[in-house]
This record gives structure tokens, sequence and C-alpha cells, in this order.
């Protein structure tokens, strides 16, 4: 069992993971996890993450650029224009960055 660490702390995000700490823990436990934690994950299965992750952040920063767009008030359009700036300007470009490493390392692309 994993323990649920915080869940005391009054915090939202820690009652939320004591209310559904087997969902919690299951993720905790998840193979994928289990192994990076322990620096066994397999190139392949990594550069797979990264691919479907850039994938995922260029849709999200559409999204995001969306609710920018719909914005009814100064404030929030602030919220949403950091946030693509972030994605667009940092997380593209980190991930991109990781999975050039992770191909240099020689993970073969497996159709990700």
């Amino acid at each position: 069992m994993v323990e649920v660490a915080g869940a005391s702390d009054g915090l939202p995000s820690a009652r939320l993971r004591s209310q559904y700490s087997s969902g919690w823990t299951g993720l905790l436990c998840h193979p994928f996890v289990r192994e990076m934690a322990a620096g066994a994950l397999a190139l392949e299965k990594f550069r797979f993450y990264v691919e479907q992750n850039i994938l995922y952040l260029h849709e999200y920063a559409k999204a995001i650029a969306l609710g920018a767009a719909k914005s009814r008030s100064r404030a929030l359009l602030g919220r949403f224009s950091g946030s693509l700036q972030q994605i667009v300007d940092t997380e593209l470009d980190q991930n991109q960055a990781l999975l050039d490493r992770v191909i240099e390392l020689g993970a073969i692309d497996r159709g990700g």
C-alpha cells in the first residue's frame, strides 16, 4: 500500500487524495510510473510518451487559445494568455529537446 502524503494538511489536493486514495494509489502503482521511478523504463516507452505529450500540448494550446478568445474579462484573458505562452514558449521546446535526447540515446520509433 502506498501512503498518501500530506493527507492531513487541510489543502484541497490533500483532501482529494485522501478521499480517492485507491485511485491515487493505482496511479502511483502503474507499471509505467514504477518503471520510470526505478530508472527501468524502456527508452521506446519513454519516447512514445514524449511524442504523445507533444501532440497533446499542441491540442491543449489550441484549447487554451480558444478560452482566451472567449474570455469575458481582462483577468481571465491574462490567465489564458499566460498559460498559452508557457506552453508555446517553454513546454513544447522542452518536450522537443527531451525527445531529441531520447532519440540520441537510441530509442527506436515505434509509431508514436
